[in-house]
């Protein structure tokens, strides 16, 4: 586990959002020795502040599809995203192509992935925002990745610097 402890020390280290930094923190908690924890553990009391941006997708296939199960207010407002939905029916706008890349290297890579990218909100003002999120795994055996938990934040403004989009 020295690996994943030093890649989520270093992803840690990058996230800008003290809400994701929390997010991936708790999913870390949950490992308690285990390759992965299981959406079963997910704890929505835990977690009050992410729940707005929190998604959970179930996963199945290969290359893996990804349905949502469970999303936030605010995820499902500016994503036009409803439970059963496939993530696939994401807009290009929504960033659709960025969140199928995190969401395939999380499952690929069987660790926590995050993405920064820019999108255009459905809802409110026709604005753009930048996204920053992390997709991490869950297994229901401990070894096969069947949900994927993301904690995620939108912030407005100028590009921090040195951000770039990613995935």
């Amino acid at each position: 586990m020295g690996g994943l402890t030093e890649d989520l020390d270093r992803l840690r280290g990058e996230i800008l959002d003290p809400s994701v930094r929390g997010g991936v923190d708790y999913w870390r908690g949950l490992l308690r020795g285990r390759r992965f924890p299981a959406r079963a553990d997910l704890d929505p009391a835990a977690i009050p502040v992410q729940l707005e941006q929190i998604s959970i997708l179930d996963v199945s296939g290969d290359p893996p599809a990804f349905r949502v199960r469970l999303l936030g207010q605010v995820t499902r407002e500016r994503q036009g995203l409803a439970a059963g939905n496939d993530i696939a029916s994401v807009g290009v706008e929504q960033g659709r192509e960025r969140i199928l890349a995190r969401l395939r290297l999380c499952v690929t890579e069987g660790r926590p992935i995050r993405g920064v990218y820019r999108y255009a909100v459905l809802h409110g003002k026709a604005r753009q925002v930048w996204a920053e999120a992390v997709s991490c795994p869950l297994s229901s055996d401990g070894a096969t990745i069947d949900h994927v938990v993301t904690f995620g934040a939108d912030f407005d403004g100028p590009t921090p610097s040195g951000l770039m989009e990613w995935p």
